[in-house]
């Protein structure tokens, strides 16, 4: 394993960039302007067509470091990243995205307080593409203001807690290095995966002050639908059903992370549905079995049986329109 030093700045931030040219100005402005300076900023570029390069280049400060790592993806940039950061401790921060002022403050307390967990998580708030904004409500927080350790990850992402995104997060580089990094190749989910197989051995810190903005663009959208076009399953379905066969989930953890599990085996069938990949889907159904969603389950299994030419992977699929008239149906339309 690498050798990690203690000196160095407090925190080293990774940003992956590629083709974000109007946006990561606004990223790297809101690290430069943290109530805590004493961080270095190592910027991945990936090979942009666009002028990305050239706004990165504009910064004049001895903090940020630039390298080169073309056509290898999101995960191998930010595990280079991880690599070569000088601090033994890491926060990831997309290019599109952007923290708030005391988001380094914030997760250095948490690392400070709860030393022996394995990732530091903000709460987040998303904006779209008009600027409106979402905040979530998160089951784990007992009060508002509540900072304290999450014992069991696994149930608060089934009852929806959005405690996954690189750019809220930050963790130990041991941690990251001892558990393998960001799977490389993995068309999606590669940050639900790390997160997972960190949350099998260790406890997750978790602040529920809102320190960093997601923002869900049309770029964002677009490259969700290339992605979810060449995806076959989620992959931390595998290595979590590989801890429970070896008998290394603890016992509190158990049924929720089977419950996990199933919610990330349809999230996969749907997908490849949506993109027109029927064939995908129904393996997918094949190899996992799930239990306790049974009506959800036989409702994928009709559509993965499909012919591909129903599916439209350019627009709207007939899986959309069906889904959703369903939907409307059961929301809106009462019995005589």
């Amino acid at each position: 394993m690498e050798k990690i030093s203690n000196k160095g700045p407090l925190i080293s931030v990774i940003i992956p960039l590629y083709n974000k040219g109007p946006y990561v100005e606004r990223a790297i402005q809101s690290v430069l302007t943290q109530s805590i300076q004493d961080f270095e900023i190592i910027v991945v570029e990936g090979g942009s067509t666009d002028n990305s390069l050239e706004v990165v280049r504009k910064f004049d400060d001895p903090r940020l470091h630039v390298i080169t790592q073309v056509d290898k993806g999101v995960s191998a940039a930010r595990n280079e990243g991880v690599h070569i950061a000088e601090s033994d401790f890491i926060a990831f921060l997309d290019a599109d995205d952007e923290w708030m002022l005391d988001f380094i403050e914030t997760l250095l307390r948490l690392k400070d307080n709860y030393p022996d967990t394995g990732v530091y998580f903000t709460a987040i708030k998303e904006k779209g593409l008009d600027n409106d904004e979402k905040s979530h409500t998160y089951s784990c927080v007992p009060f508002e203001g509540w900072e304290g350790v999450i014992e069991n990850y696994f149930q608060a992402l089934v009852h929806g807690d959005p405690l996954y995104y690189p750019s809220s997060l930050a963790l130990r580089k041991d941690v990251f290095l001892d558990n393998g990094g960001f799977t490389q190749g993995a068309a999606w989910g590669e940050d639900q995966d790390l997160c997972g197989r960190i949350a099998l051995r260790k406890s997750i810190a978790f602040s529920s002050n809102i320190c960093s903005i997601i923002y869900k663009t049309d770029e964002y959208a677009r490259a969700m639908r290339k992605r979810i076009a060449i995806t076959e399953e989620h992959p931390f379905i595998k290595p979590a059903q590989k801890a429970i066969s070896e008998g290394k989930v603890p016992d509190y953890l158990m049924t929720d992370l089977k419950n996990w599990i199933n919610l990330l085996v349809l999230f996969s069938v749907k997908y490849n549905l949506n993109a027109g990949n029927p064939d995908s889907a129904r393996n997918i159904l094949k190899r996992n079995r799930i239990e306790g969603i049974s009506r959800k389950k036989m409702w994928l299994v009709f559509w993965s049986f499909m012919p591909k030419w129903i599916f439209n992977p350019g627009g709207y699929s007939l899986f959309d329109i069906c889904n959703s008239s369903i939907l409307f149906i059961k929301r809106y339309i009462k019995p005589n």
